[in-house]
């Protein structure tokens, strides 16, 4: 039952369209994982498209992108929300797969970047809605570099260059907008006391 579980928790780390790419190496674990929820969507192609329509000033461009431009929904590893164009930060997947995961994956980033995950959310992995709404997903997201290296995406206020740590409030339990405000929203207030 353990290993099922591991299995399954491997797999949903995986973009769904990189499953594809995987299943002919793993065949046992793509049946018995099955079809496992993404914690991740792969946005290259929608950052690229993005920046493009956003270069041009076009307005055609930008109407056609404008579903993808207008809601903040890449979910940064500390909760917070930003806008695919604008989450120019971003974490070596090992880094984050490690410390969901709890094992050791040294695949190609320093370790001593390792520190940035203090300032991860717990609850990074589950999606959220915006508004409630089904269609505005705040998720957590991967894309390719300019070095061709796939990242996780973070919002513009944290990167591997963060080593302090942060202690997320509880949030509310019929969920919050996720944005850069988020700790405001939450129905706990921390009071510190000196002893």
């Amino acid at each position: 039952m353990q290993r099922e579980a591991a299995l399954e928790g491997c797999w949903s780390f995986l973009p769904f369209h990189w499953r594809n790419w995987w299943q002919p190496v793993f065949p046992d674990m793509a049946r018995q994982a099955g079809d496992v929820p993404s914690m991740f969507d792969d946005i290259t192609g929608e950052v690229r498209s993005d920046l493009a329509a956003l270069k041009s000033l076009k307005w055609t461009d930008m109407m056609s992108r404008e579903a993808s431009l207008a809601l903040p929904t890449v979910k940064c590893p500390a909760s917070c929300s930003e806008w695919k164009h604008k989450a120019l930060n971003h974490l070596p997947l090992n880094i984050v797969f490690e410390h969901f995961l709890g094992l050791s994956v040294d695949l190609y980033s320093n370790p001593t970047l390792r520190q940035c995950s203090n300032f991860f959310r717990d609850d990074y992995r589950t999606p959220d809605l915006i508004m409630a709404n089904e269609e505005w997903v705040v998720k957590a997201s991967i894309m390719f570099d300019a070095g061709g290296e796939p990242v996780v995406l973070c919002c513009r206020d944290h990167s591997a260059k963060n080593k302090l740590s942060m202690m997320h409030p509880l949030r509310h339990p019929t969920g919050t907008v996720a944005s850069s405000t988020s700790n405001q929203f939450c129905p706990a207030i921390v009071v510190p006391r000196t002893i």
